[in-house]
Order: C-alpha cells, then structure tokens, then sequence
C-alpha cells in the first residue's frame, strides 16, 4: 500500500487541450519510449470530449519532454476559424478533428451515382484529417416519415390497380 501513495505515483500533465488525434499520437511515441501514458478523457462515456490532456507519472517527467523535444502540437482552436451560430468550434462529426473547412461541390452518397450538390449556405464541411464530409446544419423536414408516406402512396396505388382489375376480370 505504501508504494501506491509515493509521490513518484502521481499523474503529472505534459500536454494540455490536444485534439483527440495528435494525443493519441503522442501517447504512441511514448509508450514506443517505455512511458505509460495516460488520456484524460481515455475511458470514455460522457467526458469523452474533442481535446484531452496528455499525462505521465511523475518520475517520468523528464524522460517523457526529452522524448517529445522534436513533437510540436498546438492547441486546439488556433487553426479552426469555424464557428456555428452558437459560437462554438466546428468540429467532424466521425473522428473529431478541429481541422474541417467549408465544401463546395458534389457530395458522394452511400447510393453509387447519386451526389448531392453542396454549397457554403447549406452547411457543408470537409474534415482534413478523414477525409469525411458532413453537414453542420439540420435539415428542414425528415426524410424517413416522407420516404414511408411515399412508400405507403405507392403501395395504395399499386392496390387499386389490382382491385380495378380484378374486378374487370369479375364482370
């Protein structure tokens, strides 16, 4: 038990509001250096946020800046200028990275073929980091309850045609 309560066992910060990416970058280059790395947002659930902080035990302190004297991160914000309405940094919705810029032009769908034409006013974003594109906006109606009432307006239709005949076929 006295080994657990030495001051050497404590966690000491060594990076500070790191994108999710870059630290997991970080935590890598020292773990490959024989340093435990720990995250602070690393178990994830509710505090599992776009930054995190970086931490080592404190009897590797030194060990960890020495390994890291060549890695230059910068903080998040400094490069991301987008902003919603609500003053909040624009971040990718699939592995969130800061690093995403407004797209303009044709949207690939999970539909082989078929794009959607993207322009700045409807909220369209592209994450440099995977590649991804997103909407940072809602859309205006649900596509699901209007696919269902179309699907239902067809069926409807294909219903009466099969009464109409059937019923020719009685006279």
């Amino acid at each position: 038990m006295a080994n657990f309560l030495q001051v050497d066992n404590r966690l000491v910060t060594i990076r500070t509001r790191v994108d999710r990416s870059n630290a997991e970058t970080i935590k890598a280059v020292l773990e490959a250096a024989g340093i435990k790395t720990f995250l602070h947002s690393e178990q994830g659930g509710m505090g599992n946020g776009r930054a995190t902080d970086v931490m080592v035990q404190a009897h590797n302190w030194k060990a960890s800046e020495e390994a890291l004297k060549n890695i230059t991160v910068l903080p998040i914000g400094i490069f991301n200028k987008n902003i919603d309405d609500d003053g909040e940094h624009i971040d990718c919705g699939q592995c969130g990275s800061h690093f995403v810029r407004p797209y303009v032009g044709a949207v690939p769908t999970f539909i082989p073929g078929i794009k959607i034409a993207a322009d700045k006013e409807a909220g369209w974003f592209f994450c440099q980091h995977c590649g991804s594109h997103f909407r940072n906006r809602k859309s205006r109606f649900a596509v699901l309850p209007f696919a269902f009432g179309l699907g239902l307006l067809a069926g409807a239709f294909v219903l009466c045609i099969y009464w109409v005949i059937e019923w020719l076929k009685w006279l």
